[in-house]
């Protein structure tokens, strides 16, 4: 006696497909619609924020130059003459601004003629350095340091609204999508009842008009089913 044929290998995908296979309409729907918000959320939670990053940390380093240019041009008179009390004044006007920590001024000889740093200064740090002119000539250096606090702290705030709108929406969007595929599917559930009761002795049974095509289409060609069926039973 020969032995039995060996049984066929089921590839690696045939667990995953049957699984997908036994859901029902409404179960891919929603895990379908998941998978897509899921895809949307890493966009929006990673990708965005970073681009968002991306330009603060660009602006904030523009805003810096241009105040360190501005300083130094207000320092430059100071500087040339060696009034370290007037590059002191120069740098107080930049010391307004809430996100300046670091200020130092040094002159072509590297001797620091004024220097700032503020008591919380932040140790992320941008630090603008500028050449401090006069007349085209390059007479010193400005270095001017800006927190960068303020640029993380509304991408941090940023990814926490993000966060809370896509928790709304998959909330939201779970919702309408249950009650869709609940109006998709019930269709086909009464006609399957249907079926069941013509089965069960239910001869003059017929399928009720639906709403959409789709389904009316179905509903139609069940009841001619019905109407050829008695017709040649008769």
């Amino acid at each position: 006696m020969s032995p039995p044929p060996p049984a066929p290998r089921r590839s690696a995908l045939h667990r995953p497909y049957a699984a997908w296979a036994s859901l029902t309409i409404r179960a891919r729907l929603i895990a379908v619609f998941g998978l897509l918000l899921v895809a949307c959320g890493i966009g929006v939670y990673v990708v965005v924020p970073d681009l968002v990053e991306n330009v603060a940390m660009e602006t904030a380093e523009a805003r810096a130059e241009n105040v360190a240019r501005v300083t130094a041009f207000g320092a430059a008179p100071g500087v040339a003459f060696g009034d370290d009390e007037a590059v002191a004044d120069a740098l107080r006007q930049a010391r307004q601004d809430p996100d300046v920590r670091t200020l130092r001024a040094v002159d072509s000889d590297g001797n620091v003629m004024a220097a700032y740093r503020a008591e919380t200064a932040a140790a992320d740090l941008y630090t603008a350095q500028v050449p401090i002119n006069l007349d085209g000539a390059v007479i010193g250096t400005l270095e001017l340091g800006v927190t960068l606090t303020p640029v993380y702290e509304r991408v941090a705030l940023f990814r926490r609204t993000a966060l809370w709108i896509l928790f709304a929406a998959f909330a939201l969007g779970t919702v309408l999508l249950t009650v869709g595929a609940s109006a998709i599917t019930r269709p086909i559930g009464e006609m399957a009842a249907l079926a069941r009761s013509i089965a069960a002795g239910g001869r003059d049974l017929r399928a009720q008009p639906q709403a959409t095509p789709e389904t009316q289409a179905l509903a139609l060609a069940f009841t001619q089913m019905l109407d050829e069926t008695a017709a040649r039973a008769a």
